[in-house]
């Protein structure tokens, strides 16, 4: 009908956040966790090796819940706090603003 409003459909874009991420493998490991993990004073990630290294796991500590972390995923530190994505996932929701190497 003429007197019916029309409904207005508007695009929104989500604020993108700035987040640090590292991705968990062999040689990252070996080559040392950066310091936005290490430096974690409620110490919510917890990474290892076994087996002399062919085996590396992890787990993610939150207030709500303890999350694996396995060999390829990455670690993202965001406005919410850690978070765990596999490989995917990760290529898939983010994308590379400013890459930091270590000095080596």
């Amino acid at each position: 009908m003429w007197w019916k409003k029309k409904e207005v459909v508007k695009t929104y874009y989500k604020k993108a956040d700035a987040v640090l991420a590292w991705q968990f493998t062999k040689d990252n490991f070996t080559n040392g966790t950066p310091d936005f993990i290490k430096n974690d004073k409620e110490q919510r990630v917890s990474l290892w090796s076994q087996y002399g290294g062919n085996v590396i796991g992890g787990t993610l500590t939150t207030a709500n819940s303890k999350s694996a972390i396995l060999e390829n995923d990455w670690i993202v530190l965001c406005n919410e706090g850690f978070q765990v994505y596999d490989d995917f996932l990760f290529e898939v929701i983010f994308h590379t603003v400013k890459e930091k190497y270590k000095k080596q």
